[in-house]
C-alpha cells in the first residue's frame, strides 16, 4: 500500500512539473515521459495532442500541403526506447512496427518500402504503412534513429498523397529531433 502511495506521489509530481514547464514564453517545452522515465526538450511548434496510452504525440502542421489531405494533418508520435542490441536493426524495426500496426488496429494495412535516410548527425530507417486500397486514407511513415543512450521512434501520419508529396516534412521533423539527441 505504501508503495502504491509513493508511485502516485511521484506521478503527481511529474504531472505538476510538466504543466509548469510548458509556459508559452519558453523557447523549448520540457516533456517528461512518465511511462519511459525520460525527459526531452521539444521545440515550440510541437504541442501535446492529448492522446493517452499507447503513444506520446504532438501535432505538427508544416503550413503547406493541407489541400492534399483535407482535414488530415500530419501527426508526429515519439517513443523513446533503447534498442536491444541482440536484434539486427531490420528485425528490430519490423518487430516494433508490426506491434504498432496491431495497436493501431489497421489489419488491412501493409508495411513495406524500408528505406534508409540520412540527416545531420546520424541516420535512420523510414517505413511506409500504406493502405493500398485507399490512397486518401490515413497512412503512417515511421522513422527510427539512433541516439547516444536513447533511440527515437517517430510516427508521421497523413493521407498517402500528402506524405508522398511532402517529404520535406519528414526532413524537418527528423532534423528537429536529431538536434535534441
Amino acid at each position: 500500500m505504501k508503495l502504491n502511495i509513493s508511485i502516485l506521489t511521484v506521478l503527481a509530481t511529474l504531472i505538476v512539473f510538466a504543466v509548469f514547464s510548458t509556459a508559452e514564453d519558453q523557447q523549448y517545452v520540457l516533456f517528461k515521459s512518465m511511462k519511459y522515465g525520460y525527459s526531452m526538450d521539444i521545440p515550440l511548434g510541437f504541442k501535446m495532442d492529448g492522446k493517452e496510452g499507447k503513444f506520446t504525440s504532438w501535432s505538427f502542421n508544416p503550413g503547406q500541403g493541407e489541400e492534399d489531405c483535407g482535414t488530415v494533418v500530419p501527426m508526429v508520435s515519439v517513443i523513446t526506447t533503447e534498442i536491444p542490441r541482440r536484434y539486427s536493426t531490420k528485425t528490430y524495426y519490423l518487430n516494433k512496427l508490426n506491434g504498432l500496426k496491431a495497436l493501431m488496429e489497421e489489419p488491412d494495412s501493409t508495411l513495406d518500402d524500408l528505406e534508409t535516410i540520412e540527416f545531420p548527425g546520424g541516420y535512420g530507417i523510414m517505413v511506409k504503412d500504406v493502405i493500398k486500397d485507399d490512397p486518401q486514407a490515413v497512412n503512417h511513415w515511421f522513422v527510427h534513429f539512433y541516439g547516444n543512450n536513447m533511440d527515437y521512434f517517430i510516427d508521421i501520419s497523413g493521407s498517402y498523397s500528402y506524405l508522398k508529396d511532402n517529404r520535406g516534412v519528414f526532413k524537418h521533423v527528423v532534423e528537429s529531433f536529431a538536434l535534441l539527441r
